[in-house]
């Protein structure tokens, strides 16, 4: 089931148990609760995609990471949501980082050496509509 249907379905329950307390329960108070609950649910969820496919458009932006800064990527799409440390086992177990994005159905994670340049994308997540 995709998001918006998701967020549209949750509005709507709470549409129906909105309407069930009104003081002239009738059953067009409750399609009405159902349809005006459905259509917020609907378009909140259609702003919380938003901010996951316009994270991933700056990203496509870019073009190829390999060898970009993280300061040149931060500039360009934002400050990451987390970061960690690793090993670089292709590099002798070299010590690196492992920087991670996300916004409402996106999340990047890009793998950077000890210079902080970008070796590419360890993990890369696009939940579809």
């Amino acid at each position: 089931m995709n998001n918006k249907l998701s967020w549209a379905l949750a509005f709507a329950s709470i549409g129906i148990g909105v309407a069930c307390f009104m003081p002239d329960f009738e059953i067009t108070t409750i399609i009405f609760g159902f349809c005006i609950g459905g259509f917020v649910g609907y378009f909140v969820g259609g702003v919380m995609q938003a901010k996951g496919n316009l994270l991933q458009k700056k990203f496509i932006d870019l073009g190829d990471l390999s060898g970009k800064s993280l300061n040149e990527i931060i500039e360009k799409v934002g400050t990451q949501s987390s970061f960690s440390t690793c090993a670089i086992t292709d590099k002798d177990n070299e010590h690196g980082f492992l920087y991670n994005w996300t916004a409402s159905g996106y999340s990047i994670t890009l793998l950077f050496d000890s210079e902080y340049k970008c070796i590419g994308v360890s993990n890369e997540t696009k939940v579809e509509d």
